[in-house]
């Protein structure tokens, strides 16, 4: 018997390529190809950012600022993309019990070849024991047969998760018309405190000329003269200061409600008052039903509950089916033979992590402490939001207070500076008392919108914390569909969408 060993061919052309595999890439081609040694793209300049904001012009009501809130507020935005990743981990969490499909192929390249001559009655016969090209493509099924509640548990957190995100896009949503209408009263708030400024500054401008008028006829002093002037130069830096507010005011309104800072609009709404003041047993009640804040921290003690169940699955074995299918050249079952071949195998495989040194115990621990946190976390939820109320209910009747005590103030003021005008025109009294008379009712009007803003305020921090500023809970959440974002490219054709 003899052997015989034949030298496998050897590329001569890969040598460069394993002694130099830090060699030069190569450049790219001159054609309209694209290589990924070309420079990176460039990214997209803040401008085109601001540019694909919408304009907004003309009146602008608080509803339509609200629509306008909900379909352009970035922070919303993102937030409608939790639902998306819950979705996914829904998706995700159901590989615990499906099966697993894997399909793999191999090329091997040996150097040689080994045969062996064996003798027999017609001579030599040459028999290969291994070949210089094999080729395999092999089929792997796996399906989960026992997981000791793993599954389970991770299908049930998923379905938890996609309520957690309900709450939390009910709860951005709430957030989005608070942060609309907070701006909306507050550009009204400046709004009519630049009305009352720039009356206060026609009623300064008109008592310079009356004190003029009354020098030349040698009525008034040149000390009247100069005070009056010095009332108008402050009625114009109060003026100047609150149109400063009111654009800032104007600024915020519109970042908030996601347009562009190049809008113009008219606010059509007035500050107007209710006499209602709500109760605290019924609000609370209210929140304890609606407020998503409750009801998410809740569901942050459910999903802890299911990942305890996945944890202790892990001192339980794992019981999987599997089934191979593997097509080979040489033949996988008769090696002498090269040609395709196939053969399966099918079973059932059993794991067991009996000991890992403690760490599904540390682990453990760990998780049962956050699952005692989280409940307190639910606890300090409740009582947070039971003082919230109670410091709505509060504000909402002391605002109210606050402007019927106003009413009075304002309604004196009026009078009193009536009044002045008359005495000043008769020469009873003096421009000290017309100058008083002037700040009085203009510190009132202010302090009357100012009231009017607080109310509203208020009324709006109870809406928020019952839960009734959006969705209640258990209603759907309709959104208007957003716009793209600058950065968002076409997709190419065939391209999966959502």
């Amino acid at each position: 018997m003899n052997r015989r060993f034949h030298a496998g061919r050897v590329l001569l052309a890969a040598v460069p390529l394993a002694l130099f595999p830090a060699a030069a890439p190569p450049a790219p081609a001159a054609t309209g190809f694209s290589s990924i040694y070309g420079p990176a793209q460039p990214l997209p300049a803040p401008a085109a950012a601001d540019a694909a904001l919408p304009v907004v012009t003309g009146p602008l009501s608080l509803q339509d600022a609200l629509k306008l809130a909900l379909q352009y507020s970035v922070p919303l935005r993102r937030a409608r993309e939790d639902q998306e990743i819950a979705r996914g981990r829904q998706k995700e969490a159901w590989s615990e019990a499906l099966p697993k499909v894997s399909v793999a192929g191999q090329y091997d390249r040996l150097d040689q070849e080994f045969t062996v001559d064996f003798d027999g009655p017609g001579g030599e016969s040459p028999v290969n024991f291994t070949y210089l090209d094999n080729y395999s493509v092999g089929l792997l099924v796996e399906q989960p047969l026992f997981r000791a509640g793993r599954a389970v548990a991770a299908i049930r957190a998923a379905q938890y998760y996609d309520l957690f995100t309900d709450e939390t896009l009910r709860l951005a949503v709430q957030q989005t018309l608070f942060d609309a209408t907070q701006a909306y009263y507050y550009a009204l708030l400046t709004r009519e405190q630049v009305r009352v400024l720039d009356a206060s500054l026609q009623l300064a401008e008109a008592q310079f000329k009356d004190v003029e008028t009354k020098k030349k006829f040698g009525v008034a002093s040149e000390f009247n003269v100069l005070r009056a002037d010095v009332e108008v130069s402050n009625a114009k830096a109060q003026l100047i200061r609150a149109r400063n507010d009111q654009d800032f005011a104007w600024s915020d309104l519109f970042r908030v409600l996601g347009v562009s800072q190049n809008s113009r609009v008219e606010l059509t709404e007035e500050l107007e008052r209710d006499s209602a003041v709500p109760g605290f047993e019924e609000s609370r009640d209210s929140a304890f039903a609606n407020q998503p804040e409750i009801a998410a921290a809740a569901l942050t003690v459910k999903l802890q509950e299911q990942k305890l169940k996945a944890l202790r699955s892990d001192y339980w074995p794992t019981f999987d089916a599997f089934y191979t299918l593997r097509y080979a050249k040489p033949d996988p079952v008769d090696t002498f033979t090269y040609d395709w071949g196939s053969t399966w195998s099918a079973g059932i495989v059993m794991r067991w992590n009996v000991f890992d040194g403690m760490r599904r115990e540390g682990i453990l621990v760990q998780e049962k402490a956050r699952q005692r946190q989280y409940e307190l976390d639910w606890l300090d939820t409740v009582e947070r939001t039971t003082q919230e109320v109670r410091k709505s209910t509060d504000a909402i009747e002391n605002a109210l207070e606050a402007l019927r005590a106003q009413d009075k103030t304002l309604a004196q003021a009026q009078e009193g500076l009536r009044l002045a005008e008359v005495g000043f025109r008769e020469g009873t009294l003096d421009q000290v008392a017309v100058l008083d008379a002037r700040t009085a009712l203009t510190s009132a009007q202010l302090l009357y919108f100012r009231s009017l803003y607080d109310y509203h305020l208020a009324t709006l921090f109870l809406a928020r914390v019952t839960g009734t500023l959006g969705p209640k809970a258990g209603e759907p959440v309709e959104l208007p569909a957003p716009p793209p974002t600058p950065l968002s490219a076409p997709a190419p054709a065939g391209a999966p969408g959502r």
